[in-house]
């Protein structure tokens, strides 16, 4: 819906001056509308007015029948409504009544103008225009008064000037002359309408099209037939983006058109399961509004060499062959014969050759052989090559020819080893073979062979028969097939004639000789079994690696050898004449060079190294080495502690070395001592031989491989000395460490409790606590009546006072009751070698036992026997084990008695103090396998 404005200017008419205030019209004053809309015009009169009316430009009065108008009163108030507002409605509208104090008709008038809003008519917001063209951008505005229009891009403003290539023409438009696609985009067109302020803006775009251009297709695309699917490319540019189609071939027809196997935009074409039939020209056509252009590109196809004819020969030795292959595939194959993997070629025209091959038509070769000869024979490749690969083939050439090239080789062997003899000969078919001695012709044998040529019962004694002519051969012996018995057998293996003796006699040795025979010829050689020799002398003997008790020995074998070395025996023999180290082995015959390494030597001594070979005829020479000498093995280092070990535990401490220096020898022992360290004295030694623990380890205990051991049934709070005492063959070496283990939680004299029932127990002992505590107050209540004590007594004493005969009572008892004081021995177990013994502390297990009658009690709760001494009083051994120290006290202590301190929790009690002996012992205190808790006694 087209929207415009209507500014509605009101002009009040001049009525009579004493009637003003009688008619007003509202609106008033000038406002604005929407063309078509709905207008209002109120008419207000007072009540001295009579029949109020309106009356059109035209001078027509408005009732409820004239169109387009409607009238409503409301009191003092008459309203016209102007429906669907024209410029037929313009004009001057006027509200008139009678006035009935002046007896007149009086009016007010107001004025109704109709004006057009500018706006943009029929515009393209997007305008297309070809590429290189003089193009009109178009922008048409209406309105009344109409608006002026300029155009703009970004901040530049054109002007009408037709002598630059962007500007204004006479009737508004822009115009471009030639347009570039640098001239593709947004153009403002603005409107402006003074008189009413008025301003509108209309970005156009300027679209710069052109037709497809560079469209790009490959010149030659290839694919390889029944291998991969091909796709082809095709490019073009253009404005719009140009729709794509495919023809086979170059012409454009529907018969021609390519649907299938097209990409969703059109630009690529696939070629699926290509074969020789898809060669060809493929054009594809870009195409848009501005216009079209095609391009076409070649495809060719591939297709793999295949022999389709192997031609074969089969001729006798000397007669004429051809054999030849042929091979399709495109482009067309080229094809070569290689024998050996050499190509074979023709001679030079100068150098007639016996052998011709013949390459003259691309995709065929042939060979001919002008007369052939026993090492034509054999097997050809055919290659055939292309563009799209090779394939290859073999032709064969079979010569027959009779026995030639024997291959009898001499063998060396020992009277009672078995032996083999091996017999073989070219030729074809295969010749029947047979082993068997030459032995000396009767004298009328000799004569008729002498007239005679080759036959089965005599052979020349010659290596190759075929080096002379038979009739001319000497014939000197006949040949005699050897008979099988147990000791002498043959064999056919691969087309080869073995000879096998199992065990070999002095008169084994000596010429065995082979007849070869087939269609073509009889052939025969001769073959040696010749007795073996001792082996020669080992040679480059040399000693290396040398250690405190090693050393490597290396060889290689005699020269020479005839059969193979069974065994090579090698002394190490000390020069001072001590017994030598003799060892023998059999060698590794993959190997070049021998190997061995004594691992027994004795340190520093002198040694010669002696080599022997041995074969099956017997021992041979001994080489020789210079003398050497071991070297000296001395003591081992100190092993050093790892010290990132610390003592976690107050009874033991993880102990960890590690052993550097060996000193050359074998650690053969390592022994951990340890002993706690008392201040004051020199502790790199223990007190005396009962106060050390020594445990020593041998190469089969898992602590000398692991090199650690924990050491166990330690004192808390203790400092220990530990020695570590490495050993090998010559000595050994003592490393020093000490640590000190963490004190333990303090713990009062206590009544073991088990635990091992569990949170079960814990509910008995509260029921047990209860009940006990319930079963003390009905005590202390009845000795508080009966006896006049406990606590109930005594709170009742001191709040309401006591008696003297009270009084004198608990003085009485005070003096005559004291702390007494216990010792009560501890039984635990130590082990030492392996060994667990009882050991008992001082003092009985089971018995309090308090101390003699002549104890007085002293004031801190300690009794002490009478008698005074002044002077310090040594510890003994216990005490010093025990890390106890002198004291100056007049009363020496009984012993492994405590001083409690003055004001501690156990002040008035003696504490016992339990010896530890540390003689290899390890004291478990308690029952070892529950876990104890202990009950302080009150």
């Amino acid at each position: 819906m087209k929207i415009g404005f209507l500014t509605l200017l009101l002009l009040g008419s001049v009525a009579a001056q004493d009637g003003m205030s009688e008619i007003q019209i509202q609106p008033a004053v000038e406002k604005d509308f929407s063309r078509h809309d709905t207008v209002l015009l109120t008419c207000f009169y007072s009540d001295v007015i009579s029949n109020p009316q309106w009356l059109r430009p035209n001078g027509e009065a408005v009732t409820n029948d004239t169109k387009g108008f409607s009238l409503d009163n409301d009191g003092s108030k008459q309203f016209l409504q102007i429906q669907n507002l024209t410029d037929n409605e313009a004009g001057q509208y006027v509200c008139q009544g009678y006035d009935k104090n002046i007896n007149e008709t009086i009016s007010t008038s107001v004025r109704v103008i109709v004006y057009d809003p500018i706006k943009f008519v029929n515009i393209n917001e997007v305008q297309p225009f070809e590429q290189d063209k003089t193009i009109t951008v178009t922008c048409d505005v209406s309105g009344n008064p109409p608006a002026t229009i300029t155009w703009t891009r970004g901040n530049k403003k054109f002007k009408k000037d037709d002598t630059k290539r962007i500007y204004q023409d006479a009737s508004d438009n822009l115009v471009i002359t030639k347009i570039t696609k640098s001239d593709e985009g947004y153009y403002t067109c603005t409107g402006r309408e003074l008189t009413k302020g008025q301003i509108i803006n209309l970005p156009i775009f300027v679209d710069v099209q052109y037709g497809p251009a560079g469209i790009q297709v490959p010149a030659l695309v290839k694919g390889i037939a029944g291998k991969d699917n091909i796709t082809i490319a095709c490019e073009s540019s253009g404005e719009p983006e140009p729709a794509f189609r495919w023809y086979r071939g170059t012409t454009e027809s529907d018969e021609n058109r390519i649907t299938e196997n097209i990409s969703e935009d059109g630009k690529v074409l696939t070629l699926v399961n290509p074969d020789e039939s898809f060669s060809g020209d493929y054009t594809c056509v870009a195409e848009n509004v501005r216009g079209k252009q095609s391009n076409t590109t070649k495809v060719v196809i591939l297709v793999y060499p295949e022999f389709v004819t192997q031609n074969n020969a089969t001729v006798n030795e000397n007669e004429d062959a051809t054999i030849s292959c042929v091979a399709t595939g495109q482009p067309k194959s080229e094809v070569r014969v290689y024998r050996n993997g050499k190509l074979l070629e023709t001679g030079p025209i100068d150098q007639p050759s016996r052998i011709t091959v013949d390459y003259l038509t691309k995709n065929k070769a042939t060979v001919t052989f002008s007369p052939t000869q026993y090492m034509d024979d054999g097997d050809y490749k055919c290659l055939a090559t292309n563009e799209a690969g090779d394939a290859t083939t073999f032709i064969t050439l079979n010569v027959l020819y009779g026995p030639r090239n024997a291959d009898l080789p001499t063998v060396y062997s020992c009277v009672g080893e078995p032996t083999q003899l091996l017999c073989s000969f070219e030729a074809k078919p295969v010749p029947n073979l047979a082993w068997g001695k030459m032995v000396l012709p009767d004298v009328d044998m000799a004569e008729d062979v002498n007239k005679t040529s080759i036959n089965d019962a005599l052979l020349p004694f010659v290596k190759d028969f075929n080096a002379v002519d038979a009739t001319e051969a000497p014939v000197t012996h006949v040949f005699t097939p050897l008979n099988v018995t147990d000791n002498v057998g043959t064999e056919m293996k691969m087309g080869k004639l073995l000879l096998n003796i199992k065990l070999v006699t002095k008169d084994s040795f000596g010429e065995y000789y082979c007849k070869a025979e087939n269609v073509h010829g009889t052939n025969g050689g001769s073959a040696q079994l010749i007795e073996a020799s001792a082996p020669g002398v080992p040679t480059n003997l040399q000693v290396s690696n040398i250690g405190t008790q090693s050393a490597t020995v290396s060889f290689s074998p005699p020269e020479n050898l005839t059969v193979p070395i069974t065994m090579y025996k090698i002394e190490a023999r000390p020069v001072d004449g001590s017994t030598p180290l003799i060892t023998s082995f059999v060698p590794e015959t993959s190997m070049p060079e021998q190997m061995y390494t004594f691992t027994n030597l004795v340190h520093n001594t002198e040694y010669k190294i002696l080599v022997k070979a041995e074969n099956c005829r017997g021992k041979g020479k001994a080489a020789k080495t210079r003398p050497f000498t071991t070297e000296i093995i001395t003591k081992p280092g100190r092993a050093s502690f790892v010290t990132s070990q610390t003592p976690t535990e107050p009874t033991s401490y993880p102990l960890e070395w590690q052993i550097g220096n060996t000193g050359g020898g074998k650690i053969s022992q390592v022994q951990v001592t340890y002993w706690p360290m008392v201040e004051g004295r020199n502790n790199t030694k223990p007190i005396s031989a009962d106060h050390i623990v020594t445990v020593t380890y041998s190469d089969s205990d898992k602590e000398f491989v692991d090199q650690k051991f924990s050491l166990e049934g330690l004192k808390p709070g203790t400092t220990y000395m530990v020695k570590l005492t490495v050993t090998n063959e010559v000595g050994s070496a003592d490393s020093l460490s000490e640590f000190k283990t963490p004190p333990k939680p303090t713990e009062a004299t206590t009544t073991t409790v088990d635990l091992t029932t569990g949170a079960s127990n814990t509910l008995i002992i509260g029921v047990i606590v209860a009940v006990a505590l319930i079963l003390l107050i009905i005590f202390d209540i009845s000795c508080c009546i009966s006896r006049k004590c406990g606590c109930t007594h005594f709170i009742y004493i001191n709040s309401c006072g006591a008696s003297k005969k009270d009084s004198k009572t608990l003085e009485t008892k005070d003096a005559e009751e004291g702390s007494a004081e216990y010792r009560q021995g501890v039984t635990g177990t130590y082990r030492k070698d392996n060994k667990t013994d009882e050991v008992t502390a001082v003092g009985d297990s089971n018995d309090k036992q308090p101390l003699t009658e002549e104890a007085e009690p002293v004031a801190n709760g300690t009794q002490q026997e009478h008698g005074i001494v002044n002077e310090e009083t040594p510890l003994n051994d216990e005490q010093v084990l025990n890390g106890d120290k002198p004291t100056n006290a007049k009363t020496p202590l009984v012993a492994n008695e405590v001083e409690t301190p003055a004001n501690s929790p156990m002040e008035g009690k003696a504490e016992t103090k339990e010896p530890v002996k540390l003689d290899d012992v390890n004291v478990a205190v308690g029952d070892a396998d529950k876990p104890q808790v202990q009950e302080t006694t009150a």
